[in-house]
């Protein structure tokens, strides 16, 4: 009994998925298979590692009544291989992004769910073994095949990591190295990033290795890194005019959200958060009457400007003194509110 498949031809094979809920399906592309209940192919007769090496090969075995089924078992098996694979990277490694409060098992399935869609898997020929009355199959992946598809991703995700990295390691302002460094976590946070680094381990260790060996080193770092320079980019927040605390108050609120530490003592400060305040005051016949503006400047401690902002609210005004200037600096603190913080964060 002989049978092959037509090469090109696509069979889409439901991966369960178990306690990820999730069925997973894999597009694989069909290569000439010999479907034969003659003499054991080299994969059983010599061994699967010696005919398909496991670095350059990846394998799994499946059995089955019919052929089909054999085939099916197979990637069900090669599914579920680099699902554990990604589970022991992520464990290992606790991720790129050290993520917190999620399933790892649940994680990888749909990962490999999501990646396996990507590749060419062949299948090597099932073969009828008389004496089990079963059908054996075995599905594989060619490492270098599948690298050749994935690298232009993996190194894109390694070259803009290096990038941000090395931007904040050679900042020599305390504060924008700490946005530089917070830019480089949030990065590696990315999915994007995550799956791809991960999923590259578990596809060709050896040419991932050769590929991100820095980028595994430093992002192991960036928690570290990230909240030394947290510590060492404190801010002293000053104005030349408040009332109520309507405009440190309102800054301090703004940059704490920015997980800045707030210093009240100057000489401890890495940045300087001067705010001066127009009122743009005028006493006429009907009232009292404000025309306010605010410019913010954040510097070093040299004096070198890092960041500027300046912003004007509509006219204010009514009977009572305070009320008017209430509803000035009102104002202008629901400017600071609209957008220092999305400038501030373009510049820096």
């Amino acid at each position: 009994m002989h049978g092959v498949a037509n090469a090109g031809d696509m069979v889409i094979v439901a991966i369960n998925s178990g306690a990820c809920g999730v069925s997973c399906f894999l597009s694989i592309a069909l290569f000439p298979v010999l479907v034969s209940a003659g003499p054991p192919p080299d994969w059983i007769t010599l061994g699967v590692e010696e005919v398909y090496p496991k670095g350059a090969y990846i394998t799994a075995c499946g059995r089955g009544k019919t052929a089909k089924k054999a085939e099916e078992d197979a990637v069900r098996a090669l599914g579920l291989y680099l699902s554990a694979e990604v589970s022991s990277i992520v464990y290992d490694r606790e991720s790129y992004s050290s993520k917190t409060g999620y399933d790892a098992e649940a994680y990888s399935k749909t990962l490999v769910k999501s990646e396996m869609k990507l590749f060419a898997m062949r299948q090597a020929g099932a073969w009828y073994d008389g004496g089990k009355k079963t059908w054996r199959a075995l599905a594989l992946i060619d490492r270098a095949e599948a690298w050749a598809m994935f690298e232009p991703r993996a190194r894109k995700e390694a070259d803009e990591f290096r990038s941000l990295w090395k931007a904040a390691e050679s900042e020599k302002s305390a504060l924008k190295s700490y946005f530089d460094y917070r830019a480089a976590y949030n990065f590696a946070r990315r999915d994007e990033f995550v799956n791809t680094m991960t999923f590259g381990e578990a596809l060709y260790p050896k040419k991932m290795d050769a590929l991100n060996a820095d980028v595994r080193k430093n992002t192991a770092q960036l928690s570290t890194k990230l909240n030394r320079a947290r510590n060492a980019a404190q801010i002293f927040i000053s104005a030349n005019k408040d009332f109520e605390s309507n405009i440190k108050g309102t800054l301090t609120k703004l940059l704490s959200g920015e997980d800045l530490i707030i210093t009240v003592n100057k000489k401890r400060a890495a940045a300087i958060c001067a705010a001066t305040v127009d009122e743009g005051f005028k006493r006429v016949e009907a009232g009292y009457f404000y025309y306010p503006k605010i410019s913010v400047t954040i510097t070093d401690t040299r004096g070198a400007a890092l960041f500027s902002y300046s912003a004007s609210a509509d006219k204010q005004g009514a009977m009572d003194a305070d009320v008017a200037k209430r509803r000035a600096y009102g104002a202008l603190a629901a400017a600071l509110e609209n957008n220092f913080i999305g400038k501030m964060n373009g510049e820096l």
